[in-house]
């Protein structure tokens, strides 16, 4: 009888099956390591894995972190909005990320969450608060090691907090529980932004983060007296800290000799009682603060370690101190300058000559020259000279429109005469804020920028480099 052999290049469906998964090396890996891979992966793209095979398709369930950010999907959304003002696409969006959330929740099948991330547009959304309590009680339950909830609009840091989260009751009487003090003992990094806390709720999650190594909180009305470490039995492991636009804040007490960074950003009409003690690992400080009627607010501490220091002060109101406790071990130095005013100051100087080892200098300049055409924050001809070998890099930004042309006049002038051994000069027509937002400036002061700096190549030392960012 004849018999039909099939040629060698065909092959039956069942043989391509074998083949496939003998060649499909990865997917017999241990289940742990196969994990570990998709925690490489966006929350999204670890989900799509699913369909690769019976192995895949609940191993994104174990992902142990879990970000649910898209910063790329919110700015196109707030563009939208900015541009039709129609808020009705912002509100679907808000509830489909809403149900994105609680949908993954639902199926997580993980004994414990490593980073937990939630960053959305919730402002004013009553609805939601059940469904972010239930988020943080989850990241809770999984013994979160970093938890973030960041519910601020896309880029606009100015945004009110009022009708923010509120860090609720339920979720504190919890967290008091011996359960929830099991869980949260934990926790690595806390970031709270447009989430309402209390004094209260923060000095419980302080006394009992035995492993707390950062702490951000932003936007945050409820927050009135803040201390760190004080009246603890053994210092915290604390090194970072932020506290940004917490516009009812009054006091803040840290005692933290492990912290290497603190921030302090907001404005505070009546002024604040910034007390620091015991904080000699700390080697970076930025203080954005605004205080009526004007002071330039430097703490009364020692910082032995200090490497860069960042402040702002307003031109037309600023009072420096009139004695800088020496700051020998600072190299960079940042400060923006609000404002303008015919006043010339020339507080600045002392903060330089306190600074023995400073190779960076930073003057981040935001004039307004529909208010004042003469902005000058040098003293000009009458200023103190002071010969200085440390200063490598001069860095200006704002070199626009007036701000250009006294800068040129007095600062650079001063810079070229006593900065002796300078490197680097930067000169940007940009204006850069606090927040690291970036806005070119206006065609007519760029091009009295372009001007200024014709005219300063001509006295350039050789030994300079000229830098002149591209806008």
């Amino acid at each position: 009888m004849y018999r039909f052999d099939p040629p060698n290049n065909v092959c039956s469906s069942e043989k391509v099956k074998e083949e496939a998964i003998s060649m499909d090396h990865i997917s017999t890996l241990p289940h742990a390591l196969l994990v570990e891979i998709l925690s490489r992966l966006t929350l999204k793209e670890a989900a799509r894995t699913s369909i690769l095979s019976v192995t895949w398709v609940d191993l994104w369930k174990f992902v142990p972190n879990l970000d649910f950010d898209v910063p790329k999907m919110r700015q196109c959304i707030w563009e939208n909005y900015w541009n039709s003002g129609d808020m009705e696409p912002v509100l679907f969006e808000r509830w489909r990320y809403i149900e994105w959330v609680n949908r993954v929740l639902t199926h997580y099948q993980g004994r414990k969450v490593n980073n937990f991330h939630a960053c959305f547009n919730i402002h004013n959304e009553s609805n939601a608060n059940g469904d972010i309590d239930r988020w943080l009680d989850f990241a809770i339950s999984k013994r979160v090691q970093k938890l973030k909830l960041d519910f601020d609009r896309y880029g606009d840091t100015s945004w009110d907090a009022s009708g923010c989260y509120i860090f609720s009751e339920r979720c504190f009487k919890h967290m008091k529980t011996p359960e929830g003090l099991s869980d949260i003992r934990y926790l690595q990094s806390l970031c709270l932004a447009f989430v309402d806390v209390s004094d209260e709720i923060l000095e419980h999650f302080l006394c009992n983060c035995p492993l707390l190594e950062k702490l951000a909180v932003q936007h945050s009305h409820g927050l009135v007296r803040f201390e760190v470490a004080a009246g603890l039995s053994s210092p915290l492991p604390l090194k970072h800290l932020e506290v940004v636009h917490c516009k009812n804040l009054k006091e803040i007490e840290i005692d933290a000799p492990n912290l290497t960074y603190f921030k302090l950003d907001g404005r505070f009409p009546d002024g604040i009682d910034l007390r620091m003690e015991n904080i000699s690992s700390l080697t970076g400080l930025d203080l954005y603060n605004m205080i009526d009627p004007g002071p330039v607010f430097l703490p009364r501490a020692k910082f032995a370690r200090l490497e860069t220091l960042t402040f702002m002060f307003d031109a037309r109101k600023a009072k420096f101190p009139r004695s800088i406790e020496e700051l020998t071990s600072l190299k960079q130095l940042t400060v923006y300058v609000l404002g303008s005013d015919r006043n010339e100051i020339r507080g600045l100087l002392p903060v330089i000559n306190a600074c023995p080892s400073l190779y960076q200098l930073s003057v981040r300049m935001d004039t307004d020259e529909e208010k004042d055409s003469s902005c000058r924050i040098w003293g000009g001809s009458e200023m103190e000279e002071m010969h200085r070998e440390s200063i490598k890099v001069v860095e200006v930004s704002g070199f626009a429109g007036s701000a250009a042309t006294y800068t040129g006049r007095w600062f650079l002038d001063y810079a070229l005469r006593n900065f002796v051994t300078l490197e680097k000069l930067i000169l940007d027509s940009r204006t850069c804020t606090s927040t690291g937002r970036i806005f070119n400036a206006p065609r007519v002061q760029a091009e009295v920028a372009v001007a200024c700096i014709q005219m300063l190549k001509s006295r350039l030392p050789s030994t300079v480099e000229l830098v002149i960012p591209v806008s």
